[in-house]
């Protein structure tokens, strides 16, 4: 259990590090990003970005789960880790080609997003080859150093360029090529390690292989979707109702920290699933939890007070007005933590894997109802999307939380 233990902690740390240097990187970028192409093509990128968000959604299909937990449980035999990566990335490219096809109608939606239909194929092109990054294996390994490494390296190297060629609105299409080309960079690096080290690569596969890929994480998919769907869908409707206002880039500044919010928490999220599967050692994660509680009240805190002195720093005087929105967003953001760790790293090794899937369908659900509601009383706008949006976090964190009460008993080891 010690070790096991050890290589929980070191293997969340790497998590973390190629979690966070996208997200520390774009901290960096972001208040170089909006003041050089203003609110307004700001917001085209956010809702380009928010797209990209659904793309990523469907072309993982749930393989961070399911295919990382079939590598641990074969973690020494090289035949079946050749046969995941195979059949992984063969869905993948399936997937890849239908979204291509799906991409081009919905970029039509409105007459700014088709003047800008170059920029969202070259943002497209850049999360599809994301998708292929064979980290599920390396997570399945607990083996997350040269990987990390090397795409960490890759990606300050390619954020260095965004300061030298983006230069105004004009040179937007600077951010997804370089995207486009850290990401093929780094995806090229951990096949040839996957290879050189562990001796995967990719086999010859049939079809039956490539169906039962997909049939296994079919329900990780769609648990994964209905949660993340509805989340990404709001900056995409919020653009399409009102496109080219400012209100979108400020929404788009605000959500950012919704988005740290979720980056914090699935590297341990995930790092405590496999883990959690193999030792269900529930006490761990209660302890979690407990200590994480009054972090997020001083983190809320601070956060609700300051909300605008924050935005205009972090993004540029000229969002502070994005401050509002963030405050609508706090109940969601401190949320997250929680929400991630009681759902698969505690009721899947519960046996209440039905109830951890219901609960995204629920926020999904709601989201919706919500969003109607706004439209139908004509009370659709930023603040209102964000105040829906947290009453959908909060209630699918209140659903997996009396789920877990309710079947306490069977967390035997507590």
């Amino acid at each position: 259990m010690c070790s096991d233990t050890k290589r929980l902690a070191r293997n969340t740390i790497l998590l973390y590090i190629l979690v966070f240097s996208s997200q520390i990187l774009n901290v960096i970028t972001i208040p170089y990003q909006t003041r050089v192409l203003g609110p307004s093509v700001y917001g085209i990128v956010g809702f380009i970005v928010g797209l990209m968000g659904l793309v990523t959604i469907v072309l993982d299909f749930g393989f961070l789960l399911s295919a990382t937990k079939e590598v641990s449980e074969n973690r020494d035999d090289v035949r079946i880790l050749n046969k995941v990566l195979t059949s992984v990335s063969c869905v993948k490219l399936i997937l890849l080609i239908t979204v291509f096809f799906a991409i081009i109608p919905v970029g039509c939606l409105t007459e700014d997003s088709r003047r800008h239909m170059g920029l969202l194929l070259l943002y497209c092109s850049a999360y599809a080859v994301n998708a292929f990054l064979p980290d599920y294996v390396y997570r399945g390994l607990e083996d997350m150093k040269i990987v990390t490494l090397r795409t960490v390296g890759v990606r300050v190297f390619f954020t260095v360029l965004v300061f030298v060629f983006l230069k105004g609105p004009e040179t937007v299409f600077v951010l997804p090529l370089l995207l486009l080309i850290g990401n093929a960079v780094a995806v090229a690096f951990s096949y040839l390690d996957l290879w050189r080290r562990y001796g995967v690569r990719f086999v010859r596969v049939g079809f039956v292989d490539i169906r039962d890929a997909m049939k296994d994480s079919a329900p990780f998919f769609l648990s994964r979707s209905a949660a993340s769907a509805y989340q990404a869908l709001n900056v995409v409707i919020l653009g399409a109702v009102l496109p080219g206002q400012a209100s979108v880039g400020f929404y788009s500044a605000a959500e950012k920290f919704l988005g740290l919010a979720r980056s914090a928490s699935s590297p341990i999220a995930d790092s405590l699933y496999p883990y959690m599967v193999r030792n269900k050692d529930y006490r761990l994660c209660v302890r979690v939890l407990l200590a994480s509680a009054p972090v997020l009240l001083i983190f809320g805190i601070v956060l609700f007070l300051f909300a605008d002195p924050i935005c205009a720093f972090a993004f540029g005087e000229e969002y502070r007005d994005a401050g509002v929105l963030l405050r609508c967003l706090l109940p969601a953001i401190l949320v997250i933590f929680p929400t991630y760790i009681v759902c698969f790293p505690i009721l899947v090794p519960m046996g209440l894997s039905q109830q951890a899937n219901r609960s995204s369908v629920l926020g999904a659900i709601i989201q919706l109802a919500l969003l109607a509601a706004l439209f139908a009383s004509d009370a659709f706008s930023a603040v209102s999307l964000c105040i829906a949006a947290s009453i959908s976090e909060v209630a699918v964190f209140a659903y997996r939380l009396g789920a877990m009460l309710r079947h306490r008993g069977r967390m035997q080891q507590l």
